[in-house]
C-alpha cells in the first residue's frame, strides 16, 4: 500500500504524478506472482499479454528443468482465468472452456508447491478463481445438473480448505448417488451449523445457504419430515433474507406427515 502525504506548498501536478505512480505500482505488484522469478511472464501477464503468457509458460513446462515449477502453472491459471473473464476472449472457440483450464492448471500449482513456495503467498489467485466459478457451480446444482457442479466442488477443495464446500459436497452426494458420504458430512455439520455459518466469510455464506436447500429438499423427497422441519427452522434464523428458504419455511409439515 502507498500514500501520498499532502503538503500545501508541493506542487498539484506533482502530487498526481505520484498518485499515478504509486497506483501503477501497485498494480503491478498484484499482476505478478509473488515470490516468482520469470520476469518476462510477469511483464507479459501485466500488460495482458495472456496468450503469449500461455504460450511461454507452456513451452518452459515442457522442459525436464522447469516441468515441476508451480510458477509456470500460477501463470497459466491466471491468464486463462482472465481470458475467460475478458467479453471478447473467452467467447473465441479455443477460449470456451478457458475457466475450467486455469482451474486445472491452478490444482497443478498447489499439488506441485511441495515446499510452500508459493502459497499461501499467492492465496489471491485461489480467491480471484472461486470468485468466478462458485456462480457457475451453484448455476449447474440449480439446473439439476448435480454431476457437473460435483466436478468444480471437487477441484474447489483440492485447492482451498474450506468447511462450506465439505458441507455442500455432502448435500451434492444425496443427488449423486452416494448417501452414505451425504450422511457422513450431515452428521458431523448439522450439529453445529449455526457456528459455521455464523463465522463463514460472506462470499462463502450462499454455498451454506444452498447447501441447506438441496439436503432440506432430500429429506423432504425422502419422507423424513421431522429432520426437514428442523432444518428448515434453523435455516430461516439463519439466512432470514434468502426467498427460497423462506418459501420452504410456509410448507404445512403437519399435513405432510398425515400423509405417511
Amino acid at each position: 500500500m502507498f500514500f501520498v502525504v499532502l503538503n500545501k506548498n508541493y506542487p498539484m501536478k506533482r502530487y498526481l504524478f505520484m498518485l499515478t505512480i504509486a497506483c501503477f505500482f501497485t498494480a503491478s505488484l498484484n499482476a505478478q506472482v509473488v515470490g516468482g522469478t520469470f520476469d518476462n511472464l510477469a511483464d507479459m501477464y501485466e500488460f495482458e499479454e495472456w496468450e503469449d503468457c500461455i504460450f511461454k509458460a507452456n513451452r518452459l513446462s515442457s522442459r525436464s528443468k522447469y516441468e515441476n515449477n508451480p510458477e509456470l502453472y500460477l501463470y497459466i491459471a491466471m491468464s486463462y482465468l482472465q481470458i475467460s473473464k475478458d467479453p471478447g476472449l473467452s467467447q473465441l472457440p479455443e477460449y470456451r472452456k478457458a475457466y475450467d483450464i486455469a482451474l486445472k492448471n491452478l490444482v497443478k500449482a498447489k499439488k506441485k508447491d511441495k515446499e510452500g513456495e508459493f502459497f499461501p503467498d499467492n492465496n489471491f489467485v485461489v480467491e480471484d478463481m472461486l470468485k468466478t466459478g462458485i456462480p457457475m457451480m451453484l448455476r449447474f446444482s440449480s439446473e439439476g445438473k448435480y454431476s457437473k457442479a460435483s466436478s468444480y466442488l471437487r477441484r474447489f477443495m483440492r485447492i482451498t480448505d474450506s468447511q462450506a464446500f465439505y458441507y455442500y459436497n455432502g448435500s451434492l452426494a444425496f443427488y449423486n448417488s452416494d448417501k452414505k458420504t451425504g450422511y457422513q458430512v450431515m452428521d458431523s455439520i448439522i450439529p453445529n451449523l449455526k457456528s459455521y455459518v455464523n463465522k463463514a466469510k460472506p462470499e462463502m455464506k450462499p454455498i451454506w445457504a444452498d447447501g441447506t436447500k438441496l439436503y432440506f429438499d432430500y429429506l423432504l423427497d425422502d419422507y423424513s419430515i421431522d429432520e426437514a422441519e428442523n432444518i428448515i427452522e434453523i435455516s430461516t434464523d439463519l439466512f432470514p433474507e434468502d426467498t427460497a428458504i423462506l418459501k420452504r419455511s410456509l410448507i404445512d409439515f403437519d399435513a405432510l406427515r398425515e400423509e405417511e
